[in-house]
């Protein structure tokens, strides 16, 4: 019953109250609710551990610029990219506790 008008698909108002409406019994109803609450969860704490991971290399960040400035890293290296960032000494980095 839907109707093509200018390369736009369309259906009438009259064909959609037409068309039936499958609603789940009450138990199925909160299945779907606890699951969808489940998952929910699941998001929140995911986006906690991101913004935690973001606030962490936020901080190692900072450390890395001050261990610049006081020289203790040579940023001018040939290699001091990335790759070298991950051998720099713990002692630059006193509070920060990677997980």
């Amino acid at each position: 019953r839907a109707k093509q008008s200018t390369s736009l698909a369309s259906i009438s108002s009259t064909n959609l109250q037409e068309l039936p409406v499958l609603i789940p019994p009450p138990s199925e109803r909160a299945a779907i609710l606890g699951e969808v609450n489940q998952q929910c969860q699941a998001l929140d704490a995911l986006i906690d551990r991101v913004r935690q991971a973001i606030e962490r290399l936020k901080e190692y960040r900072t450390a890395l610029v001050s261990a610049a400035v006081a020289g203790k890293i040579d940023v001018r290296r040939e290699g001091a990219g990335e790759r070298a960032l991950l051998n720099v000494p713990a002692r630059i980095f006193p509070n920060i506790h990677p997980k």
